[in-house]
């Protein structure tokens, strides 16, 4: 047994390309250096929308669940200069563009957070602060990217849906035959 089910009991069915690269192959839909690795029915590092989408691969619905790398604190720390307060307030206004545009569509708000970085004693604070005046808007859905992928398969008929060429032709990675 996978020590990741062990811990949460769960089998995992999605895919994080760590450091953003693209280790998925879409066509096999597994691990391109483990075949013996549980088939995915998502991916969770996308960068290409700002919101979950539906494809068709090999025949079966698959799921991407956006990721942010423009909120993400790997990225916003690594400026010089860049404080805590600075964060706050990127998140800050982060929320409240989308929740205003919310109001006409669905918006969803991905704070990639990473221990080693959040973790600090400042960053916890903002954190706090960001999602303790969040929380004051009892009409948003809080969810791990495991729910979302859930729900956009129960809902296939309100969810985008991308018909994207074979890599070769559109230049995304990995095989397509």
């Amino acid at each position: 047994m996978d020590h990741r089910q062990r811990r949460s009991d769960r089998r995992h069915h999605r895919h994080p390309a760590h450091g953003l690269q693209q280790l998925l192959d879409p066509a096999r839909r597994e691990h391109p250096g483990n075949p013996a690795r549980p088939r995915f029915r998502y991916r969770i590092d996308d960068l290409s929308a700002d919101q979950p989408f539906l494809q068709t691969i090999n025949g079966q619905p698959f799921a991407t669940v956006p990721y942010s790398v423009h909120i993400n604190e790997i990225a916003s720390f690594d400026f010089p200069g860049f404080s805590p307060a600075d964060y706050e307030q990127q998140l800050i206004d982060e929320f409240e563009q989308l929740y205003t545009e919310g109001a006409q569509r669905r918006r969803m708000m991905v704070i990639g957070l990473h221990e080693r970085l959040s973790g600090h004693a400042s960053r916890v604070r903002v954190l706090d602060r960001v999602l303790t005046r969040l929380r004051e808007h009892d009409d948003l859905w809080w969810a791990r990217k495991d729910q979302i992928a859930q729900w956009v398969f129960d809902h296939p008929d309100t969810t985008p849906w991308v018909n994207r060429d074979p890599a070769p032709i559109s230049g995304l990675p990995g095989r397509s035959q």
